[in-house]
């Protein structure tokens, strides 16, 4: 046993619907499932539960790492979903995410509620052929974050003590904090 008190899925597929005005009678789009379900922390010592926020999270960076920068998420109402919130770039709709209702828990014997999200892949193919790049160089000495703990005598105020860090550290140093035990 691995011990997985949870675990998350994609799918990638068509989606066929009834259209009287086609001559098959049905409509075919590409959609992207993700899904959800349990407790599937990354790391023990993540302490938060998984909910609606964390999951809605986890999309806005894979979208912002595939490119999407106009995330906004909207209240919307789903068919099968008591809660649903849908998911724009823009204006233009990509997807929704949601938990479904208890209808749907019971039908399919779930003990927990998932958090699914579904993706047009029209949609996010038209917003990614028609980005702009724009290039930038990449930094050629990338910043270094750095906790740096020190000792001094009670005698030096923090103001001396941030003021000397500032001029010593000037132009690379960005940030100071200091904070006394």
């Amino acid at each position: 046993k691995r011990q997985q008190k949870g675990f998350n899925l994609y799918e990638l597929g068509a989606v066929h619907s009834e259209n009287k005005k086609s001559p098959t009678g049905s409509k075919e789009k590409f959609k992207l499932g993700l899904l959800w379900y349990g407790d599937s922390k990354l790391h023990w010592r993540d302490g938060s539960p998984m909910d609606i926020f964390s999951v809605k999270g986890d999309i806005a960076r894979i979208l912002n790492l595939a490119g999407f920068t106009k995330v906004k998420f909207g209240y919307s109402q789903e068919q099968g979903f008591h809660t649903s919130l849908k998911i724009l770039s823009g204006k233009t709709p990509l997807g929704f995410m949601g938990i479904p209702t208890a209808d749907v828990l019971k039908k399919f014997d779930l003990n927990l509620p998932p958090f699914i999200c579904e993706f047009n892949m029209s949609s996010l193919r038209d917003l990614w052929q028609n980005r702009n790049f724009r290039y930038k160089t990449p930094i050629q000495y990338p910043g270094i974050r750095r906790d740096i703990a020190i000792q001094v005598k009670d005698c030096i105020s923090a103001d001396e003590l941030f003021t000397t860090i500032h001029r010593e550290g000037e132009p690379l140093l960005k940030n100071v904090s200091l904070f006394d035990l």
